[in-house]
């Protein structure tokens, strides 16, 4: 058990070096949304919201988000298609690597990353724009469902990575759909703004309650998003359910042309 354990943890850190090392991982990940904080707050001022509380309060899970997206839609099924695409999961098969392990240090080492995103971004806040905690109870429930949030995007990003394995097509689609969603989660201008239209959208779309309506969580209001966590669950069962018949079909496929 000791050396599975050795390797899984030489799995997780080799991945987290790599990542650091593409600079568009990592500037789209932690840079961006340090900068895009940056530059809403400065220009239009840490202006009060009420009760205590400014505008940092609700834009640093917007940036947040700007930092999850990149990371589970584009680097994320990158990852995997890249293994798809050069057969390296084959060849580690057939030499008897345990390639199930490489996945789950695939996994881990995004979900890590997400964290270190995390953290920054609500430091950076803490330190230069005086973001106000909430009560330790609180911060957990919000830190729990953003992480739920983040496994719903990353199960996505898995769908998108077995739908096309090619990734000269990921990075453009990758790329459009995470736009789109900054359009509709109230990156570029606030979510109360935007056309009642672009809200009905963005109610069934996991990633805007995490980027907006947890802000009821962080001043203490709320402990869980109860709509949240039925959209998450219900993306969820159907991403894992797409992801299982994908797999099974590939895996027909292959046979019968062997």
């Amino acid at each position: 058990m000791k050396g599975i354990d050795i390797n899984m943890k030489n799995y997780l850190f080799i991945d987290l070096k790599i990542m650091f090392r593409i600079p568009l991982s990592v500037f789209f990940s932690v840079v961006y949304p340090i900068l895009m904080m940056f530059i809403i707050i400065l220009s239009y001022g840490n202006i009060s919201i009420g009760d205590g509380y400014y505008l940092i309060d609700k834009y640093f899970m917007i940036a947040i988000g700007m930092g999850i997206l990149p990371l589970t839609l584009i680097s994320f099924p990158m990852w995997l298609a890249n293994s798809f695409e050069n057969n390296s999961i084959e060849r580690l098969n057939f030499f008897g690597v345990k390639t199930s392990k490489i996945f789950i240090g695939d996994v881990l080492s995004h979900l890590v990353l997400a964290c270190i995103t995390t953290t920054i971004n609500i430091l950076f806040a803490y330190v230069v724009f005086g973001l106000r905690f909430p009560r330790i109870d609180y911060l957990l429930a919000f830190l729990l469902q953003y992480a739920i949030a983040v496994i719903v995007a990353m199960i996505i990003g898995g769908v998108f990575a077995l739908m096309f394995k090619n990734t000269q097509i990921l990075m453009p689609f990758g790329l459009v759909v995470m736009f789109v969603l900054y359009m509709f989660c109230g990156v570029f201008i606030s979510f109360e703004e935007m056309p009642s239209f672009f809200q009905k959208v963005a109610d069934i779309l996991p990633i805007k309650y995490a980027m907006n309506d947890f802000f009821d969580i962080w001043i203490g209001k709320i402990y869980w998003n109860k709509s949240f966590l039925i959209l998450s669950a219900i993306y969820f069962i159907v991403g894992c359910t797409l992801i299982f018949i994908i797999i099974v079909r590939g895996r027909d496929k292959s046979r019968k042309e062997k």
